[in-house]
């Protein structure tokens, strides 16, 4: 038996509920995977671990807004992992929280 599997990138994604915290603050009770240099939350509440050059992320970051996806701005092969909040931070539209092990 095969399975197709849908996903429809032009469609709006269910935004999750806002919480009251910072993008930064989220993440600093998770693991940096290896290589990521910094985060971004999606308006699901999906957290991604990005490779790409910082400054990259930060100008991808400013187009991406609230109404277009990072992946789509920064590129599905600079995904390194990806986590789920049930929330949003607070500032995710607009933050990237940036590996302090990285130097800019």
């Amino acid at each position: 038996m095969t399975h197709t599997i849908i996903i429809n990138l032009d469609a709006p994604p269910q935004p999750a509920p806002l919480g009251e915290r910072l993008l930064q603050d989220m993440i600093n009770e998770l693991h940096w995977p290896e290589g990521a240099t910094c985060v971004t939350q999606e308006i699901d509440g999906e957290i991604i671990y990005w490779n790409a050059p910082v400054a990259q992320v930060l100008e991808a970051r400013q187009v991406a807004g609230e109404t277009k996806g990072m992946v789509r701005e920064v590129g599905f092969g600079y995904i390194v992992h990806s986590d789920e909040f049930e929330e949003l931070a607070v500032d995710w539209f607009s933050a990237v929280a940036i590996n302090k092990q990285v130097k800019i």
